[in-house]
């Protein structure tokens, strides 16, 4: 079956794919702490505006606009992050704490930024990327002075053992993935229009076999 995010966005709402995911935890009848984010140091200019049991929101903060971050944890070592952005530019001081695996989809927007090898790279409507997060600490332009869209992000060494239990039946190596399409670090970049291949069938797979 081919499938496309914006195909997600249509039929579930950002609300609803994230209810699918945790439905997955309920099964497990394993609780998900808010914890996942929290670990990760996110910068100095974004903070913790609100937090409760279903998720946390941050704000981004710049003299040119603001943005947010809604994080809800899907199961151990993954999250889901709603990221509506209204703003110019905006410096990410993100560093992760752990090796991850994140899947970006830009549902509304467009998002820049310059790459330690000296390389320009955009993500715009209906683009999607995979990244490491390594080398996120940069700074970022919005030059529709928008962006919206969705990340699911995975602490790899974490998520490495839930999957085998979330995800029987299928074989899912997320340090391979990470391999694979981040090689060095690099980010991976499919188009709109493009038909979703390998790097999403970690996704596929999560949300079809709980529909």
């Amino acid at each position: 079956m081919v499938c496309y995010f914006d195909d997600w966005y249509e039929i579930f709402g950002v609300t609803g794919i994230v209810n699918l995911l945790q439905r997955i935890v309920c099964c497990l009848g394993r609780q998900v702490e808010n914890v996942w984010f929290s670990r990760q140091e996110m910068g100095s200019n974004v903070r913790k505006v609100c937090e409760d049991e279903v998720c946390t929101v941050f704000r981004v903060e710049d003299d040119s606009g603001e943005g947010f971050m809604t994080c809800y944890p899907v199961f151990k070592g993954c999250c889901l992050a709603y990221n509506d952005f209204h703003m110019e530019k905006c410096h990410s001081g993100f560093c992760p704490k752990s090796r991850m695996f994140c899947i970006d989809h830009c549902r509304e927007g467009r998002i820049e930024w310059n790459t330690e090898w000296n390389r320009y790279i955009y993500v715009g409507a209906g683009d999607m990327q995979v990244n490491s997060r390594e080398l996120h600490c940069s700074q970022f332009a919005f030059p529709l002075r928008h962006y919206h869209g969705l990340t699911i992000g995975f602490d790899i060494d974490e998520a490495e053992d839930t999957l085998l239990h979330v995800m029987e039946g299928f074989s899912v190596d997320i340090k391979k993935l990470r391999e694979k399409f981040c090689p060095d670090n690099k980010s991976f970049i499919m188009r709109a229009g493009k038909e979703m291949n390998a790097i999403s069938l970690l996704i596929q797979c999560v949300l079809f076999m709980i529909i």
